[in-house]
């Protein structure tokens, strides 16, 4: 039935059906009235002629026929009722210009329409005659037309959840709840006063027991917010001391709790929250401090020692021209690793900072990637490593410092250089995802990745505790802070023995910076 209901067709033709069943329901219930008042079911009545005798020729057929048509219309209205709201090839129901406005405006004009249309009748029916049905019979469809456009507009605020919503009283209701939520607690409570005391001043003014007994319950319902609010207050101050006494995993409960109160209490539970990242990002920062002044006083001294001692060696006498090169080639490699270390350091310290001057362009990211990869496929190449990439065949053009985009680049290439394990495969993919483009670099480790992704983005991580390979991992903070400053990040991400970075930017778009 719900299939046909939803037939535009056969929605038409079942309200022109209900407007005449009911009309012809409310004719025939005048005419059955008529009859019971001039007593024509208990006489035997002698008119001859005009609506009397009409009317006492259908005196039983005007129950019979206001029965039948009562029922035919209570049919039609639910099979109204059921298809309301629905267009064709549509599955859920919607709002038509008419159902807009709110349910009270609708029941005043229907209802002013129905009721002049009534008054309008029984002012043509104040004498019955048989020319009258001519007048009324029209005045009658209009009414059932509109009672059933009544019905109709309510069943379709029922199915879109819109019926109380869609109300003046809601609306009026909501816009106090707004002005009263939006008030500061003071003036919440000298309004609640002043309600409470201009209800006090009305009661004993008028003394009816009717105001008696609602400024009796008014007393009890402040009484018990009063009781309430010492509560939530006591509940609060308990909350405060313990997170003053130190204990950072407690949390205050607001379930319950007025609006006021809950707001208090949820901040006072973020302060404790606030606190225990403090304490922790401190420690955290203590302990990468600590780690951080021994790294690089290690990864210093290990070349700075290395060509104190080559030094010496070199001022010997018995040496002979080939160690002599020799010493100097290793002098020129550990140099070259402690400006390689320095030059790091002074360079994650300015990322780190923002201290990176920073030039927005439209950047073709897909032409970065095949010059980073075409600059490291020798290198990758003597360490047995093959490179696959899928890339777009369009170019992908992002906002980014393409100077910043290439060192990201280099940087995680130079990572999968030296800590991929010999003959596997790297995987370097572009993708695109409706406002976003991500370049993932994908490859398999030689030492056991016994670390999170997070540790292996911090300074001076690089992914083996022993600390046996060669860099001064930095790499990847470098890369992370770089992308942080271009509004870009870089995920990292750890399955097994595969080492997962995944560098993400917004794709650039013509009417602005980016689709942001």
């Amino acid at each position: 039935m719900k299939g046909l209901a939803k037939i535009k067709a056969l929605r038409y033709a079942a309200l022109c059906l209900f407007c005449v069943s009911l009309s012809v329901t409310v004719a025939s219930s005048a005419g059955f009235i008529y009859a019971i008042k001039h007593n024509l079911y208990d006489t035997v009545f002698e008119a001859t002629t005009g609506f009397d005798r009409f009317a006492f020729l259908m005196r039983y057929a005007f129950g019979i026929i206001a029965v039948s048509t009562f029922a035919a219309s209570i049919v039609l209205l639910v099979f109204l009722l059921i298809g309301a709201g629905y267009k064709n090839g549509s599955d859920q129901p919607s709002l038509r210009k008419i159902d807009r406005p709110p349910i009270e405006i609708n029941a005043l004009i229907i209802g002013s329409l129905i009721y002049g249309g009534y008054r309008l009748c029984l002012a043509v029916l104040d004498r019955f005659a048989y020319w009258n049905l001519f007048v009324v019979c029209p005045f009658l469809l209009i009414m059932s037309l509109l009672f059933a456009e009544f019905c109709i507009t309510i069943a379709i605020r029922y199915k879109t959840d819109t019926l109380f919503e869609n109300t003046l009283f809601y609306r009026v209701c909501r816009l106090f709840h707004d002005a009263y939520t939006n008030f500061t607690l003071i003036w919440k409570v000298l309004f609640t006063l002043f309600i409470y005391f201009a209800l006090t001043f009305i009661t004993f003014h008028y003394d009816y027991d009717l105001l008696v007994a609602v400024w009796i319950l008014a007393t009890f319902i402040l009484l018990a917010m009063a009781g309430s609010c010492v509560i939530f207050a006591d509940t609060l101050k308990n909350g405060a001391k313990k997170i003053a006494d130190g204990d950072l995993n407690y949390k205050v409960n607001t379930a319950g709790m007025y609006t006021e109160f809950k707001k208090l209490g949820n901040s006072l539970n973020c302060i404790s929250e606030g606190i225990s990242k403090a304490v922790e990002e401190k420690t955290k920062s203590e302990r990468l401090r600590t780690e951080l002044i021994t790294n690089v006083s290690h990864d210093i001294k290990t070349p700075l020692t290395s060509i104190i001692n080559y030094i010496d060696l070199l001022k010997r006498e018995d040496i002979t021209p080939s160690q002599r090169e020799e010493y100097i080639l290793v002098l020129e490699r550990q140099a070259a690793k402690l400006k390689k270390l320095i030059t790091d350091l002074v360079e994650a310290s300015k990322a780190l900072t923002g201290n990176i001057t920073v030039n927005l362009a439209p950047t073709n990211l897909c032409e970065l990637l095949n010059q980073a990869v075409a600059e490291y496929s020798d290198r990758l190449y003597q360490v047995h490593l093959t490179v696959h990439t899928s890339l777009p065949e369009e170019p992908v053009t992002v906002y980014a410092d393409g100077r910043l985009v290439w060192r990201i680049f280099d940087n995680l290439l130079e990572n999968i250089f030296k800590y991929s394990l010999p003959g596997t495969r790297v995987y370097i993919d572009v993708k695109t995802e409706e406002t976003k483009v991500f370049a993932v670099f994908k490859n398999i480790s030689k030492s056991v990745l016994n670390i999170s992704p997070d540790e292996l983005t911090e300074r001076f991580v690089r992914g083996d505790s022993s600390r046996s390979t060669e860099g001064s991992g930095l790499g990847l903070s470098i890369a992370l802070s770089l992308a942080e400053i271009q509004n870009a990040s870089l995920d990292i991400g750890i399955d097994g023995d595969l080492f997962k970075a995944t560098v993400s930017f917004e794709i650039y778009n013509q009417t602005g910076n980016s689709t942001v």
